[in-house]
């Protein structure tokens, strides 16, 4: 079974160093052992190792060791064979990713042809392999779980908090691979998770740390690797439902309890002493006057179109939705050479709250290819696409904390596109928002990637593999806020109050709801609001991988990462309501960054020692023209409005989309991005103490670019003011100048002026003096507006340190003991906020620094006036998070495991370094304590007495419980157990899973006022209430013939109904009153004080739900 090779293991070695390439993950383990005779002792030189079905396998060396590598995780059946010796056959030998099964096989002397040996694979009592932490899942334990999606097996592990933070954080350190590859998208940070449960061979989270292989992330690692076969063919067709009903806390919120339908709607009388603002008065006199308008009229206006606007069945039957998802998933050879994988998933998820969308709709679809060049080569060709639809909760980065309000910036603060409470402002008109804030866009998300991978072995001991990949990431949100959509006969304009005709009976809209929001907190919907995010974003690769066992114990692994990447976003958006246009691509926005890295990994595994040792250096260049002034990040634009830098540097029309290169640079005023670096040891050790004692220690730095939207992106820049009729379509926007003096007359035409009173050719730069007209038509005079990119950004960093301790008792119960500590610093954020009822971690609008660049008013941020100011991204994050984990695993007899984790940890996050820049005064005077207002400020910093120090820290409780629990069980009966009844055994082959979890509830600071005050007053006096959760599936299989099943199985989320009650705003009402949140609705005689349920209890946690499957497999 060896194979000569005439290539020299070193030339090979370096050879792999010097291709530039992506560095893919390893995906595959190893199996390792030794081939003895049992009556002697003595090891069997050159006996055969093969794994069935697989055609993969070695020969023992002269000491009987052995090992075969690349092997897919999964379930074998091994055997070693030798000539006058009794074949040796071991069942239900697990591989997982880079691990190390060790296999012995003890053979005996026989004269005897073909006689053979069946035993079953012994499980290690503890893993002496394992150097960190880890935590997996089979493709089996999968099946039999109650999770239906990535997310949630992530939610069931060790280390892993509440919200899905691993060991303390928000997410934003995690990368996910798939095969080997990234799938996350290097702009926002998002991973793309929405893969097919079916097609998981292995599912592994790496919390303690990782080898020098995986790089883009300071926390975690999830690995999933797909299902293969060479056996035969395999396949999986299932089938899943959620009936419709209500699956949110409070009840139907367009129901005839609601104070809306109950009140307003029924009662003459409400409307005859409702008071009518005075600017209603002023501005509709006519309105006021005319006959038709009286109570009655009123109300019936309100409760026939108010409450019932054209298209509202598709926010108000939201509750008569089933979500059902189908998805196949086949596998298998195809001749001797050739294998494939094929699996595609369609969900039609119903949503749990009022939203813009009927359904959200999800899917996945994936194709992978196996040939066999030769006995030594083969080529994996893999493509996926996957996508969704989706105007609920947000399910990516964007429009968030970490986008929308960072280093996009847009007019809009992030908001819910979905109604969350039967009061909420926008429950009758979920497409609008108002003009200081839009609902959130529905997001339309697309993703494409592939790869082709050549896989060379050249010997037994060493491999290489190469690998061109695609990953391309689209995600468009996009919504005109003018009216629902056209198809529900509504007409934007017509919402406008100065185009509706009072005097023939029809009432503003608007004012309507202004009407009735004494009491009721409705609002109406917004007049034009435009707006678009778009992102398209796409990663292009080389990987080459080199592996060389140089002998049994040492195992040598090396790679150069190189990646060259395509960054597009921008957003737009506009409003009637004050004609304000706000873009954040007058320079063009896209850009093409690159980033890699170098590694080597050594493996050393000997009997009381196992060292997992490398180094990786790390490196990223966001590969653009910048302004070398960071207080005026648009200097490199002359048009530029405001631009402390105008006319320095000129690319031409800002919509001829030129773009920045060397000759624009005049006066130094740009500077290219310079290449950054980071270095990245990291070492574990495991020592076998005992056949059932084992200690771990590992050690490593963490590195993690920034997403590029944050080293990169332009602060929005209010552009000027339109007129509501020349208002650009959606998709289009702008497609054109939409400032335009086509016939040359010195006016827009739109009939504006515009000025150049010195005759240079250019707009005045002093446009701010004139609030009739100004730059494109512009009556407010901001500069910059929300937050921008700073390319100067570096790495983000995590220091971790972890020992453990892994002891088995006896052969049912194993106890792991886990000391860590994690320090990480340059954090960008600390916690991030995804929507009003999201919010994960302690201030996730933080990591900025607020930049002054206008002298003469130093103390503008964000208003509409002069330049102000605007907030950059900063490394100034910083947490300390240490813990403990003990986990406990039991078998029950034969037939039943239970587990029990225990996490306690403290998560501390501050800030450092810079708060506040102001640029000098002219003549290079500094801000300082001396100066007075009028001139200026000082800087200002984090830290004590403005000392550029460390805050001390805050604990995030709420976030990052200090104590939390989880007990899992699993129960299951063997398929042939029991009677056999009609030709069933009724009591065979049931599986029975399930997980409750505890977390201790956060302190919080309330005495009571009535109280007389005596000494000090120690802070976080009290705790909250602590959280559960249960959730079960449960599974019953019928075999048919020829290895064909059909499973039918239920899976229930929130078991117990188990609420999380949120903590009250009004802490004296709830301990002195024990009341919780409501709402005074109505006026007058008509005054309610009404439960607000819907706010009382956490989102993430919502009822009871039950989904039912239908399975088969064969």
């Amino acid at each position: 079974m060896k194979v000569k090779s005439s290539l020299n293991p070193l030339f090979i070695f370096f050879m792999g160093l010097a291709l530039p390439s992506l560095l893919s993950a390893q995906t595959t383990g190893k199996i390792a052992g030794k081939v003895i005779d049992t009556e002697t002792g003595d090891p069997l030189a050159g006996a055969n190792v093969i794994i069935r079905g697989v055609a993969k396998g070695a020969a023992a060396e002269g000491d009987g060791n052995y090992f075969i590598l690349n092997v897919q995780p999964g379930v074998y059946d091994v055997e070693a064979t030798m000539m006058g010796y009794t074949r040796m056959v071991q069942t239900d030998v697990r591989v997982r990713i880079d691990q190390t099964t060790y296999l012995a096989f003890n053979l005996q002397p026989s004269v005897i042809e073909g006689k053979e040996i069946l035993v079953v694979a012994e499980q290690p009592l503890v893993d002496k392999y394992l150097t960190a932490s880890r935590q997996a899942m089979s493709a089996e334990e999968l099946a039999n779980s109650f999770v239906t999606n990535v997310e949630e097996a992530i939610g069931t592990m060790q280390g892993v908090n509440i919200h899905g933070g691993i060991r303390g954080g928000f997410g934003l350190e995690v990368n996910y691979m798939l095969d080997g590859s990234s799938i996350r998208d290097g702009s926002s940070g998002t991973n793309y998770s929405s893969l097919n449960m079916s097609a998981i061979q292995e599912f592994e989270v790496l919390t303690g740390g990782f080898n020098a292989e995986y790089g883009q992330a300071h926390g975690a690692v999830v690995n999933v690797v797909s299902k293969t076969a060479r056996d035969r063919m395999h396949g999986t067709l299932r089938y899943q439902m959620r009936p419709k009903g209500i699956y949110h806390w409070g009840g139907y919120m367009y129901g005839d309890s609601t104070f809306e339908n109950r009140v307003v709607a029924t009662t003459p009388e409400y409307w005859s002493d409702y008071q009518i603002p005075q600017w209603v008065q002023e501005q509709y006199p006519q309105w006021l006057e005319d006959p038709n308008t009286t109570p009655d009229s009123l109300m019936a206006y309100y409760r026939d179109v108010i409450l019932n606007p054209p298209g509202s069945a598709v926010f108000k039957d939201y509750n008569q939705r089933w979500s059902q998802e189908i998805e196949g998933t086949f596998y298998g050879p195809i001749g001797e050479k050739l294998s494939y994988m094929l699996t595609g998933r369609f969900t039609k998820d119903a949503p749990n709250f009022p939203q813009q969308f009927e359904y959200n709709p999800e899917w996945h679809t994936e194709a992978n290819l196996v040939y066999d060049l030769t006995s030594q080569s083969m080529l994996v060709l893999k493509a996926f696409h996957g996508g969704h639809d989706n105007s609920g909760p947000n399910r990516t980065l964007f429009h968030s904390s970490e986008d929308m309000r960072a280093a996009i910036g847009t007019w809009s603060p992030i908001n819910e596109g979905f109604i969350t409470g039967a009061y909420d402002g926008n429950k009758y008109y979920p497409w609008f928002g108002n003009h200081y804030q839009g609902t959130t866009n529905p997001e339309y998300l697309r993703v494409w990637g592939g790869n082709l991978n050549f896989k060379h072995t050249f010997n037994p001991s060493m491999m290489l593999e190469a690998k061109l990949s695609h990953f391309q990431f689209y995600r468009l949100g996009s919504r005109r806020n003018g009216g629902p959509p056209e198809e529900y006969g509504w007409s934007a304009r017509a919402l406008d109050p100065a185009l509706v005709d009072s005097s023939a009976g029809i009432i503003p809209i608007p004012d309507v709801m202004y009407l009735v929001a004494n009491g009721m907190g409705f609002s109406g919907p917004s007049y034009g609001l435009v707006n678009q995010e778009y992102s398209f974003n796409t990663n292009n690769s080389i990987d080459i991988d080199f592996l060389w066992q140089v002998n049994q114990a040492n195992q040598l692994k090396a790679g150069f990462y190189g990646s060259s990447q395509y960054i597009n976003r921008y957003v737009r958006n506009a409003h009637s309501y004050n004609g304000e246009v706000r873009l954040n691509d007058i320079i063009p926005n896209d850009y093409n960054p690159y980033e890699g890295a170098v590694y080597l990994q050594d493996k050393i595994e000997t009997e009381g020692m196992i060292i997992n040792a490398g180094v990786r250096l790390d490196y990223f260049n966001l590969n653009k023209w910048v302004s070398a002034d960071p207080y005026d990040p648009l200097q490199i634009d002359e048009d530029t409005p405001g631009n402390l830098g105008q006319n320095v540097v000129s690319i031409g029309d800002i919509f001829e989309r030129r773009g920045v290169n060397a000759s624009d640079n005049r006066d130094g005023s740009l500077i290219k991005t310079s290449t950054q670096y980071a270095v990245s040891p990291r070492i574990g050790i495991s020592h076998p103490i005992t056949e059932t004692t084992v200690l771990h220690f590992m050690y490593g730095h963490f590195n993690q670019r920034p997403p590029w939207n944050k080293l990169g992106a332009y602060p929005s820049l209010l552009v000027g003011v339109l007129p509501y009729s020349s208002f650009p379509d959606l998709v289009d926007f702008p497609a054109e100048e939409p400032f335009e003096d086509s016939n040359g007359n010195g006016s827009w035409d739109d009939g504006e002026a515009y000025e150049d009173i010195d005759g240079d050719g250019k707009y005045d730069p002093d446009y701010f003096n004139n609030t009739d007209y100004g730059y494109h038509g512009m009556n407010y005079d901001q500069h910059w507006s929300f937050y921008g990119g700073n390319p100067a950004l570096t790495f983000e960093r995590t220091i971790q340190y972890e020992i453990g301790f892994d002891q088995a008792i006896g052969d049912n119960l194993r106890l792991e003991a886990t000391l860590y500590y994690r320090e990480a610093k340059n954090l960008t954020a600390i916690g991030f906020t995804s929507s009003t009822y999201a919010n994960y971690g302690f201030q996730p609008d933080v990591g900025r620094v607020r930049m002054h660049p206008d002298v003469s008013h130093p103390t503008v941020y964000q208003s509409k006036t002069r330049a102000g100011a605007f907030r950059m991204w900063a490394n100034n994050g910083h947490q300390d998070v240490r813990g403990l984990e003990l986990t406990v695993n039991a078998k029950v007899l034969s037939f039943a495991s239970l587990r029990i984790d225990y996490d306690l940890s403290f998560n501390k996050t501050g800030l450092y370094g810079p708060a506040m820049l102001y640029r000098e005064i002219p003549g290079g005077a500094k801000f300082d304590s001396t100066v007075t207002m009028a001139t200026g400020f000082r800087n200002t910093y984090y830290g004590g007495n403005n000392g550029n120090n460390h805050q001390a820290g805050n604990q995030n409780q709420y976030w990052h419980p200090n104590n939390t629990a989880k007990v899992a069980g699993n129960f299951f009966t063997p398929k042939n157990f029991g009677p056999k009844i009609l030709g069933i055994h009724w009591l065979g082959d049931w599986n029975l899973n399930f997980q409750t979890t505890w977390a201790q509830g956060r302190r919080y600071t309330w005495y009571d006022p009535n109280e007389a005050v005596e000494g000090y007053r120690p802070p976080l006096n009290r705790r909250w209430k602590d959280q559960w959760n249960t959730n079960l599936g449960v599974n019953k299989g019928f075999s048919l013939s020829a290895g064909q099943r059909i499973v039918v199985s239920m899976k229930v989320k929130n078991l117990l109904n188990d609420k999380w009650l949120r903590l009250p705003g009004d802490l004296d009402r709830y301990h002195l009153e024990g009341e919780l949140a409501t709402l005074i609705l109505g006026h007058g005689d008509y005054a309610e004080d009404v439960d607000n349920v819907w706010r009382w209890y956490e989102l993430a946690q919502l009822p009871r739900e039950i989904f039912f499957e239908l399975r088969f497999e064969y």
